[in-house]
């Protein structure tokens, strides 16, 4: 009896193990090598481009199914691309993504009487830049200018560094940079940035001229105003 109790548990064993094999086999319908280039994009960069990537397998090889992918926005809503039939899945984007924040990445396969899906993110950013004057600003060769600047990201401010404007006034003779006199500090919801005009220079002189503004939030970010 005893022996008999023990076979037992060693036949059932086995057969777990062979269900379990017969389980990991049997891999079925699902979305590999899922990506979306770039994982983050800039909203001011308008209209912005993503690639998206996937393939489609079915038991381990690929499979001749039909996938799309469906784009979701972060307040709700999206849209959706054009099913193709060959497996293996790119799609370019061209698109004015509506607003910042977190976009889920939808990719669904068909496959005979079976479907599936994947998902995956990519993040939408925005800068914005902006002075807070609507009319001529006057000031004189050597005199200084105080100028109040709205520098956002995601809507925002952006507490200034020492090198996060540039500030250049020009014309027909080209730019000049203007020497800021102080740091620029947070004042409210904008950026007050203190500047002096050169007391001579070869690009300007007396008369009306266009102010050009650099916001930096990177290196790689740069935000330009005139």
């Amino acid at each position: 009896m005893k022996n008999r109790k023990i076979g037992g548990w060693v036949s059932l064993c086995l057969s777990l193990i062979c269900l379990l094999c017969n389980i990991a086999t049997a891999q079925g319908l699902r979305v590999v090598d899922l990506s979306v280039t770039p994982s983050e994009i800039w909203l001011h960069k308008n209209p912005n481009m993503i690639t998206i990537s996937a393939k489609c397998e079915f038991d381990g090889s690929i499979a001749d199914a039909d996938m799309w992918a469906q784009i979701i926005f972060p307040r709700g809503g999206g849209i959706s691309t054009s099913p193709l039939g060959t497996g293996i899945y790119e799609y370019n984007i061209y698109a004015s993504f509506p607003d910042t924040g977190p976009y889920t990445v939808r990719v669904y396969c068909e496959y005979g009487n079976h479907s599936t899906y994947k998902e995956t993110t990519f993040t939408a950013h925005k800068l914005e830049l902006s002075i807070d004057y609507d009319r001529e600003i006057d000031t004189y060769m050597g005199g200084d200018l105080t100028l109040n600047i709205k520098f956002r990201y995601d809507g925002n401010s952006i507490t200034p560094k020492k090198d996060t404007f540039s500030i250049y006034l020009g014309g027909e003779r080209g730019w000049e940079r203007l020497e800021q006199t102080e740091d620029p500090i947070l004042v409210g919801n904008y950026q007050r940035v203190k500047v002096k005009l050169p007391l001579y220079s070869n690009k300007i002189s007396k008369g009306l001229y266009d102010l050009k503004i650099e916001g930096k939030y990177s290196e790689e970010e740069i935000l330009t105003l005139e």
